[in-house]
């Protein structure tokens, strides 16, 4: 019976390949670390942020703090205690594949917005081993450091088709955004940068206190493609255009099209209408919307990439945000 139990624990797991026996030492070892789950967390991302320092830009509340400042400061002790937190959940999660695959799509997801790309995920594992070893020494035992390399690479691998499936529904190229500039009039893109502009609250707060305005001379497409540079060159390099087309999501602009170019057509309509006599109005009528099928066709096979956006006439404004408010406050009028 002793054996047949010993063999138990080394069957592996079909859904992630992990053992009874792994999954014990990853149980174990991160009981140890959680009475320090507060200082192992800020310890974890400092040194992450210090064997790659070129990922902490993509965090916009501590992107501009030196190492000491950051375990000082609040919302990076915050963001520290998510991360222990979230660790927490993937182990719990080990024994129920349908709760370890949502909660890593749902980390996936919120990371695709911050543009965090896949190979922070294995960097992140490679710091998380390091901090591990440190922190418990000769407790992580080479089977406990073996078991949790694999854990992190069944959790990250999850967490990184997410992040691939995100940032393939988000990016967008400079051939749509030539599409998008040429669409939408100049205070349609000025009223969308401003509700941009707004969705940041690091940018929000340092233009109010400078007392920044979007100016009304520049084009659409350069203050699409840099909503959130400071000071903005007349000619951003390639680099730096794909970087800030990046930081736009397609349901955002898809909002805004749904209140300028597919608005356009209903007003077309309108007008069209508007001028139909009673002896051909039948007639004219079902030309009309004909025409309206094939224009809303023609424009669904233009911005196809959007998706799960629902194409109505009525202006549908940006989640939680006053535009005129905004507009107001970011534009000159």
């Amino acid at each position: 019976m002793f054996g047949f139990g010993q063999k138990d624990l080394d069957v592996e797991d079909p859904a992630t390949g992990l053992t009874l026996r792994q999954k014990n030492y990853v149980r174990s070892t991160w009981a140890l670390v959680l009475p320090n789950a507060k200082t192992v967390g800020v310890d974890l991302l400092t040194t992450f942020f210090e064997m790659y320092p070129h990922y902490q830009k993509l965090f916009p509340d501590f992107a501009h703090l030196k190492l000491e400042e950051m375990k000082k400061n609040k919302k990076f002790a915050a963001h520290c205690s998510n991360i222990m937190f979230s660790i927490s959940g993937l182990v719990d999660g080990l024994d129920d594949t349908e709760v370890l695959v949502e909660l890593c799509a749902k980390i996936g997801n919120s990371h695709a917005r911050h543009h965090v790309p896949p190979q922070g995920f294995d960097d992140l594992k490679v710091t998380a081993l390091k901090v591990l070893s440190e922190k418990l020494g000769k407790k992580l035992t080479p089977s406990a450091a073996d078991a949790w390399d694999k854990t992190l690479t069944v959790a990250f691998s999850l967490i990184k088709k997410e992040l691939s499936r995100m940032v393939a529904f988000q990016d967008i190229t400079i051939a749509q955004m030539e599409y998008i500039a040429n669409r939408i009039s100049q205070a349609d893109c000025r009223r969308l940068v401003a509700s941009l502009r707004s969705r940041s609250p690091e940018i929000e707060k340092r233009s109010i206190m400078e007392g920044f305005q979007i100016p009304a001379t520049i084009e659409c497409k350069t203050l699409l493609v840099a909503w959130s540079e400071e000071d903005r060159a007349d000619d951003e390099g390639l680099s730096l255009v794909t970087h800030r087309l990046h930081q736009l999501h397609y349901s955002t602009l898809a909002n805004w099209l749904s209140m300028t170019a597919l608005n356009e057509i209903e007003e077309q309509l309108r007008k069209r209408l508007h001028n139909t006599s009673d002896q051909g109005g039948i007639v004219l009528l079902i030309l009309a919307v004909k025409w309206l099928v094939k224009c809303c066709l023609r424009y669904r096979h233009r911005i196809r990439g959007y998706k799960n956006v629902e194409y109505k006439f009525e202006p549908k404004p940006a989640e939680n945000i006053d535009i005129d408010e905004v507009y107001n406050r970011y534009c000159e009028c």
